[in-house]
């Protein structure tokens, strides 16, 4: 995995160089990239299922106190509490990743808030004695960020596994209830948060400069590193539009193989309880890839974690089988 991810940082680097790029602009696409070395103190660490399993624990309990940290400030505002003020300047500070609006309905937007949803997940597919009241809690929580994406993906991800398992009678009935629960809230909701024309005419404009700068060259490998668009010259907020622009069909091709490869290895686990352990791991992977669809995450430290643990987990498993089938 390593071996070909540098070999195809180095490949797109190359490209951006020949284009004219300048060597700061490449470095900055480069840098949050480099994330993905962490899968080596990841797969060090991950190298029993006990390890697994706390793992898990730590990313229910972590997404758990991220929800009730946000509800409280939210509490804490609503009521008087503290200034709203003080808490603006706080939050919309350049120095941090919050975005916080000065508008009659407060709202706060945090890049961790993605967490929210990956506990959500992850407590969907565990047996805690308060589940259904945790669920409940961390939903809400992912609705009063306001944010049309989370949701949109988490529902996708949801679809996705059931898609995938569509064999399983379960799989039939949450893809029903999905779409009522679509059918009834989604209507509510996007009335609730308003008009986002601004953010849709900014990502369909990126569309277009991408596609007009396609060549038969680009088409392929890409523009390579530190080459942009007029109104993105380094991150674009779809991180696929910016894989293609800047790596082309190639860089595409490689990170859904990625995620085909953990399909294709989650589908053939014999162990059911392996298996179940692996999923919400496997389905917190969907979410990110279709939140990448409308924001940098899987290109992003924030989201490529959840990713790279994943794989780690993903490659504990079937060590162990393989060591199991080998004792057979």
């Amino acid at each position: 995995f390593l071996l070909i991810y540098i070999s195809m940082l180095s490949f797109s680097s190359l490209i951006g160089i020949l284009n004219g790029a300048n060597g700061f602009d490449i470095s900055e696409n480069i840098k949050p990239l480099l994330f993905a070395l962490m899968i080596i103190p990841f797969s060090l660490f991950l190298v029993k299922i006990e390890r697994v399993l706390l793992v898990t624990k730590l990313v229910k309990f972590s997404g758990l106190i991220l929800g009730i940290s946000f509800i409280s400030i939210l509490i804490l505002l609503f009521y008087g509490y503290v200034d709203f003020s003080t808490i603006y300047t706080l939050l919309s500070s350049e120095a941090n990743d919050f975005m916080m609006n000065d508008g009659e309905n407060v709202r706060i937007f945090y890049k961790g808030f993605l967490y929210l949803n990956i506990a959500f997940i992850f407590y969907v597919y565990s047996n805690d004695k308060y589940k259904a009241l945790i669920l409940l809690f961390l939903f809400l929580s992912i609705l009063l960020t306001f944010t049309r994406g989370y949701l949109l993906a988490l529902v996708l991800a949801f679809i996705f596994i059931s898609i995938i398992e569509l064999k399983q009678k379960k799989s039939f009935y949450i893809l029903l209830t999905i779409f009522i629960g679509i059918a009834i809230l989604l209507p509510f909701y996007v009335n609730i948060i308003g008009e986002r024309d601004s953010s849709d005419s900014m990502r369909v404009l990126q569309i277009k400069e991408v596609f007009d700068s396609i060549t038969i060259s680009s088409f392929f490998i890409g523009h390579g590193y530190g080459i942009g668009v007029p109104t993105r010259p380094n991150g674009m907020e779809i991180t696929f539009l910016e894989i293609f622009h800047k790596q082309g069909i190639l860089g595409l091709f490689l990170w859904i193989g990625f995620l085909f490869y953990m399909i294709f290895n989650y589908l053939n686990i014999r162990n059911l309880a392996y298996k179940k352990i692996f999923k919400p791991f496997l389905v917190s992977t969907f979410f990110v890839y279709f939140q990448s669809l409308t924001n940098p995450y899987l290109n992003n430290p924030i989201g490529m974690s959840m990713v790279l643990l994943a794989f780690s987990v993903l490659l504990v498993i079937l060590n162990i089988e393989k060591k199991e089938r080998m004792v057979q």
